[in-house]
């Protein structure tokens, strides 16, 4: 599949069945994840899994709050947690059509000068 066709195709899910992701899959999304392009090849990014939902309800309670928190979760105290991605099995009915409600080009691309 053409790249252009998976970002077309592609929607944000916000509601997972309760059957979890197996380890082969995570082993493959992992693999990619890490393999993605980083400046300068710095390879900045580290992943953290939860996979317990006593960790996951934790984690959702604390997210957002201070880096400190995040020791109790194995991080490394040199790292700062950034951002979240749920990894699931999608649980909604359909992908809803959200086009009329898409920005327009122009709303955000500038192009600019140094």
């Amino acid at each position: 599949m053409e790249f252009t066709e998976v970002v077309r195709h592609r929607h944000m899910v916000r509601t997972f069945t309760g059957e979890p992701v197996s380890a082969e899959s995570l082993d493959r999304i992992l693999h990619n994840a890490v393999r993605g392009p980083s400046a300068g090849f710095s390879q900045g990014q580290a992943f953290l899994v939860l996979t317990d939902p006593e960790d996951l309800k934790r984690f959702w309670a604390v997210a957002g709050v201070a880096a400190a928190e995040s020791v109790a979760f194995g991080v490394p105290d040199d790292h700062e947690p950034i951002g979240a991605v749920a990894t699931g099995h999608d649980a909604e009915p359909a992908p809803r059509d959200l086009r009329s409600r898409r920005r327009a080009k122009p709303d955000v691309i500038h192009y600019g000068r140094w």
